[in-house]
């Protein structure tokens, strides 16, 4: 689903970088909801509890989600 979504979007999209944000995003939510089903050790820290691949997933939508912003702000620059 997320490749065919990705494929729809493709002509639209003209800034450099943004098909990867926004495939960051997505992969991120999808994972996340993934290992929401999956049983996994999880960690606490700080009092949060959380598996590692829940962990990468956030790390994948805030990356997507600076990428994004990123390559809208400056796609007049790079193209």
């Amino acid at each position: 689903m997320l490749f065919a979504f990705l494929w729809q979007i493709r002509d639209k999209i003209k800034a450099p970088g943004l098909m990867f944000g926004i495939y960051m995003i997505l992969n991120g939510i999808e994972r996340f909801c993934i290992e929401l089903i999956r049983v996994n050790s999880k960690y606490h820290v700080f009092g949060l509890s959380f598996t590692q691949a829940e962990m990468i997933s956030t790390f994948l939508v805030v990356g997507g989600i600076i990428l994004s912003a990123y390559a809208l702000r400056n796609k007049n620059k790079l193209a």
